[in-house]
């Protein structure tokens, strides 16, 4: 602000003090004013100073808009980038779910992983690099596998089946895989396979990396399958990387890279099925209703169905949750953890479709079709073998001697359920050679033989007759889901099959007094029928019968009818072989000579002559003819016994005065083979070929429930039994007063009765 001088001078007057007394001399007002000091200007450059203030305020605003902007520009280059990295991912997914369909959309097709290959016959993982040695079909025809290696191990091939005009080929000749495609990227539009597991592009090294990263990618790699190991390493998998060129003039230039890889649920095993069904009479609970996780090596925490969070198991959606019901598996301490080293062998979602892998479309619903009645013609002339009433199951094109099994016997089987009496099924006989009949199955045969010693007379005197004696046991199952009655008698009859010409097993020594199995002479189970009374099993419950009492066959009726009843074994003091049945002899020998010398009888054991004895077993309804369709009926049964010189024994007659109940000599021992049965140790040395029935193909290739059990082949049993026999002192013993039929004849035969199973134990 400016000031005028005037102003100035005014306003700098001094005042001057009045003095009483003193005269003012009247002088002009402003002369006695004094020039008052000029005020200091303010200072110069502050203009200046605020200038370049603002310039530098304007300065950090220009580069803070130009940073912005340098961000914002970053900003969308990095989207862009991320959505032609989404577009390139999407087109990936695209092109693999493509190349699925195309491949592997049929539904005749089948998957598996590159280590399906073998590298030698004990089923082990082939090593990385070696060349599989299962690549050629037994038709010749290669299959299409190739050698692994980390990173390629678990890629998912397809296969068809080489025969393209199946027909009933199917059923004569084994099928050929045919090798389609690896599903995994580079083999879009290359030859098939043109990328093989054996590539080395994709080998992943010790350190868990590809060599080339612009060739290709790890895509299941140390954050999945643990940190890089030598067995970790195994589980990783990489895929070729696919280069995307631009369009125009940059045709020829790489715009950006992708690779994808289908992995094949299908060979994984659930990791959260529980157990649905408890009902163990349902045939839903003959199958595995989950997978024994608890047995795996880091999984001992898996909920079982005993333990609260079981129920829980159905909630996992991924396979990373697993790890909130089992902390243990997902690891905390670093390397690999149980989840991660089950990758490839764990899913939680897989899924399988009813499709018919053979002639496509769904599978028929054979429950829906035996529910009717069978049809006479063909509804789906593309399916050779679509049930028909009176056609067989296999077609008869494909074999002209084949007869059987018929699509009525499984329709008969079917509507068994339908006739139930009070919730059980009752047994019937069969009424056609196409039907089956109900009945329990035979598990077990003993059949003990024996000598009794009986004091009598002659014309010499004082004498003994050596009866032969026997015993049987017979064990019978339930083999189905319900309870099994019978509302008659069963009857059993052991028939000698014995081919005529031939002396089948008896005393040797004592001529044709001691038969026990003959057709025409006196023998011991001759026209012998052994009765069951009427009764009931439960489902998949088995009972041994022997004999409740003593039955005597007198001179002259070893040819004629007899009926013995069996009574449950544990009633019926089964090591008693008092309670037997007795063929009583027509000769007898004296206790001495004409010289007054004690006469020992002659030498005993049990054989037949140059040709083995062959028996068989019918189980019939009480009430029918001796010709009536059996129950079942097993035919060849083997009383071989190749070494009788063990079983020779000879008594004085004062042994045979102390043994007045019966001496057992011979035992055979007949049951269903017990799969996991090493039959070895009760077998002599050199018939190693007895045991080809010991294991589960006992229940596999041996139809149990036919109504014939035939003799396929002639060895020491009738599949599917296996034989024992046994004539030693110490499974047969002889001590005084006789009467113990041994070890051997009552073994495994208390109640509950084995059967299905091992029968080397203590029962």
């Amino acid at each position: 602000m400016a000031f005028s001088a005037t102003f100035d001078l005014f306003c700098d007057i001094p005042l001057q003090p009045v003095t009483q007394g003193t005269i003012v001399k009247n002088t002009p007002f402003y002369r006695n004013l004094q020039r008052p000091q000029k005020a200091p200007s303010p200072q110069r450059g502050f203009a200046l100073i605020v200038t370049l203030v603002m310039m530098v305020l304007l300065m950090i605003l220009a580069l803070g808009l130009l940073n912005l902007s340098t961000i914002s520009l970053r900003k969308s280059g990095v989207s862009t980038a991320a959505a032609t990295a989404r577009n390139n991912a999407r087109m990936a997914m695209m092109l693999a779910l493509g190349e699925l369909q195309k491949h592997a959309g049929q539904d005749q097709r089948i998957t598996a992983t590159a280590d399906i290959a073998s590298g030698d016959a004990t089923g082990l993982p082939i090593p990385d690099g070696k060349a599989p040695t299962n690549n050629t079909s037994v038709n010749n025809i290669a299959k299409g596998l190739s050698a692994v290696q980390p990173g390629s191990r678990y890629w998912t091939g397809v296969w068809r089946n080489s025969n393209t005009t199946l027909g009933t080929k199917i059923f004569t000749e084994t099928p050929s895989p045919q090798f389609q495609q690896w599903l995994i990227s580079g083999n879009e539009a290359g030859p098939f396979g043109a990328m093989q597991p054996s590539s080395s592009v994709c080998s992943v090294g010790s350190n868990g990396a590809v060599s080339n990263s612009e060739t290709a990618v790890v895509l299941v790699g140390r954050r999945t399958a643990g940190d890089p190991s030598t067995n970790s390493i195994s589980r990783y998998v990489a895929a070729p990387l696919v280069a995307i060129t631009g369009s125009g003039k940059s045709s020829s230039k790489t715009v950006g890279r992708y690779g994808w890889w289908i992995g094949d649920e299908g060979v994984k095993a659930r990791i959260n099925s529980k157990r649905t069904n408890v009902d163990p009479a349902s045939y839903a609970s003959l199958t595995a209703q989950r997978r024994g996780w608890e047995t795996v090596a880091g999984f001992e925490s898996y909920p079982t169905p005993t333990s609260g969070a079981h129920e829980s198991l159905p909630n996992v959606i991924t396979l990373l949750e697993a790890g909130l019901l089992m902390p243990t598996v997902v690891g905390t301490s670093g390397g690999t953890s149980p989840l991660q080293s089950v990758f490839h062998s764990a899913s939680a979602d897989s899924r399988g479709l009813l499709i018919d892998s053979l002639n496509g479309g769904t599978r028929i619903d054979l429950s829906t079709v035996l529910s009717g009645t069978l049809p006479t013609t063909n509804p789906v002339p593309t399916i050779t073998n679509y049930p028909l009433r009176g056609s067989n199951i296999v077609p008869q094109i494909s074999g002209n001697n084949m007869v059987a099994p018929k699509w009525d016997a499984l329709k008969e089987f079917f509507d068994r359920s339908k006739s139930l009496e009070n919730g059980s099924l009752v047994v019937t006989a069969a009424t056609s050679v196409n039907a089956a009949a109900i009945a329990p199955l035979i598990t077990d045969l003993r059949i003990l033989m024996g000598v009794k010693f009986v004091s009598t007379t002659s014309n010499a005197g004082p004498a003994h007759k050596a009866n032969a004696c026997g015993k049987i046991a017979i064990g019978i199952a339930n083999p189905y889901t319900l309870p099994l009655k019978w509302n008659s008698d069963l009857e059993f009859e052991i028939r000698n099959l014995t081919p005529s010409g031939n002396s089948p097993s008896r005393i040797w020594n004592l001529a044709n007094n001691s038969n026990f199995f003959n057709s025409v002479e006196p023998a011991v189970f001759n026209q012998a029928i052994f009765r069951i009374r009427a009764a009931s099993l439960a489902a998949g419950e088995a009972r041994a019968y022997t004999l409740g009492g003593y039955t005597l066959r007198a001179i002259g009726t070893g040819t004629q009818r007899i009926v013995v009843d069996l009574v449950p074994f544990g009633s019926s003091s089964p090591s008693d072989f008092s309670k037997c049945v007795e063929l009583d002899a027509a000769g007898a020998w004296p206790y001495i000579n004409d010289k007054g010398v004690l006469v020992p009888l002659p030498s005993l054991d049990v054989r037949e002559s140059w040709q083995t004895t062959y028996i068989g077993l019918d189980m019939r309804l009480a009430g029918g003819s001796g010709s009536a369709q059996p129950l079942r009926r097993i035919e060849g049964f083997d009383l071989d016994n190749g070494y009788f010189g063990a079983n020779t024994r000879r008594y004085n007659p004062a042994d045979c005065d102390s043994r007045p109940s019966p001496v057992p000599l011979m035992c055979f021992s007949f049951q269903i083979s017990q799969p996991g049965m090493d039959y070895l140790i009760v077998m002599p040395s050199g018939y190693e070929l007895g045991q080809r029935s010991s294991s589960l193909r006992t229940f596999t290739d041996f139809n149990l429930q036919a109504t014939r059990v035939s003799r396929p082949i002639a060895s020491y049993n009738a599949p599917p039994y296996f034989m024992e026999s046994n004539n030693g002192f110490a499974q047969l013993p002889d001590t005084p007063p006789g009467g113990d039929t041994g070890r051997a004849f009552t073994k495994n035969l208390e109640r509950p009765m084995p059967w299905g199973r091992d029968w080397s134990g203590s029962q």
